[in-house]
């Protein structure tokens, strides 16, 4: 609404270009490929759960936003920041895998994800992806994951991706993510740098990456393979275990301990870690 009283956001106006010259714009001039990319300061306030996370009082991150808020809104939506934050936080599930499994009780028939399937398509359901994911969650809390520990994925978009994801999380631990294309200078930083003590791997390719990066031999303690396609010559890894393998692994530890998911889950709670993702 252009008339409204309270506008969250603001155009930019002007800024810098690259040869430092200042540049102009209003609400008619062509506004594509103007985004700001340039580190901005911020100061977090004290007491609130981003201050906290950083350990700092100012940071200087990148600005990634065309419009940002308005000074004047954010100072009034701060003064009603909680009462906003606890009617949202009333409203829904305390955690990821809690939310997960609502909408899989919702309708486990309905299908939830299409895959390629040969040369064709082939339709999974919730019912199906939960089966999978419980699996996976008992296999990783029979490898001796534990709450909040990091689990680091590699791995192009496909519904293993989401599977794994969805697992670690009902394990009561926290995915790292990893481009697949990464190089092996970066994956060992994100892995080293985020804590990581298991990684998710599409294929041959990503182990190899791993194997590049001797400084992780000690602290990744098991390795997954989706995609078994490694060369019959392959390094030798005592730690890595086929995706389908680790299922088989949950389907029987479930059989001994078939609260173990649930209860894994029963410990999260809304500041509980869920992701941590590394960007450009």
């Amino acid at each position: 609404n252009r008339n409204t009283k309270q506008p969250l956001i603001g155009l930019i106006t002007e800024w810098l270009d690259e040869r430092g010259e200042l540049q102009q714009r209003n609400n008619e001039s062509n506004l594509g490929g103007t985004m700001r990319l340039g580190t901005q300061t911020s100061e977090l306030v004290e007491g609130t759960k981003i201050r906290d996370t950083y350990g700092l009082a100012e940071i200087s991150e990148r600005h990634r936003q065309r419009c940002p808020g308005r000074q004047p809104t954010r100072s009034v939506m701060n003064a009603n920041a909680q009462q906003v934050a606890d009617t949202i936080l009333a409203q829904c599930a305390s955690d990821y895998p809690t939310m997960f499994r609502d909408r899989v009780a919702a309708d486990p028939a309905k299908v939830a994800f299409t895959v390629p399937d040969g040369d064709g398509w082939r339709d999974v359901t919730w019912g199906e992806v939960r089966g999978v994911v419980d699996r996976a969650a008992a296999g990783f809390l029979s490898l001796g994951l534990q709450y909040e520990q990091r689990v680091a994925i590699a791995c192009a978009t496909r519904l293993e991706w989401i599977e794994a994801d969805l697992a670690v999380a009902c394990a009561a631990a926290a995915t790292t993510t990893v481009y697949p294309n990464t190089n092996v200078e970066d994956m060992s930083h994100i892995v080293r740098d985020s804590g990581s003590v298991m990684m998710v791997l599409e294929n041959n390719a990503q182990l190899t990456k791993v194997h590049q990066a001797p400084e992780l031999d000690a602290q990744l303690h098991h390795i997954i393979l989706i995609d078994d396609d490694r060369p019959a010559d392959a390094h030798a890894d005592d730690r890595v275990i086929v995706w389908h393998d680790l299922l088989d692994r949950g389907a029987a530890y479930l059989a001994e301990h078939p609260a173990c998911v649930d209860e894994s889950i029963g410990t999260l709670g809304p500041d509980s870690l869920s992701t941590l993702i590394y960007t450009s």
